[in-house]
C-alpha cells in the first residue's frame, strides 16, 4: 500500500461548491461558486503545458497542466465542486478512491473559464 501520512498533505486547497440563486425579477437561475471547505491536499503537476483545445461550440477554451491531487476521502459530486489554489480555479475532471476510503484521488484541469 502507499505510504502518504497526514504530514505529506502539505498544501491547503478549498473545495468550492456550485449554488443555484434565482434572479428576483427575471426568475433566471444565476450560477456562483462559494468556498465549501478548507483541506489539505497534496498536489502533483504534469510536465507537459497544455496550449489549447477547441470547445464543443467552436469556441477554444485554453488550460494549464493537467493536476491531480490527493486528499483525506470524502463523497463529492465532481459536477458541483471545484477547486481552489490560492489564486488557481481547477475542474475536477474525474476522481479515483485510493485504498479503502483512504484518500481520494482528483484528476484536474486549470480552464480559463471556470462557469
Amino acid at each position: 500500500m502507499l505510504s502518504l501520512g497526514a504530514g505529506q498533505l502539505d498544501r491547503r486547497i478549498w473545495l468550492q461548491a456550485r449554488t443555484e440563486t434565482r434572479d428576483p425579477a427575471t426568475n433566471a437561475p444565476l450560477f456562483a461558486w462559494a468556498n465549501d471547505v478548507e483541506v489539505f491536499a497534496r498536489i502533483w503537476e504534469s510536465a507537459n503545458d497544455g496550449a489549447g483545445q477547441v470547445g464543443p461550440a467552436g469556441g477554444v477554451e485554453t488550460f494549464a497542466r493537467p493536476t491531480k491531487i490527493w486528499i483525506a476521502y470524502r463523497a463529492l459530486d465532481k459536477e458541483a465542486v471545484r477547486i481552489r489554489w490560492n489564486t488557481r480555479l481547477l475542474r475536477i475532471t474525474g476522481t479515483a478512491e485510493v485504498g479503502r476510503r483512504w484518500r481520494l484521488e482528483l484528476a484536474c484541469q486549470e480552464w480559463s473559464s471556470n462557469v
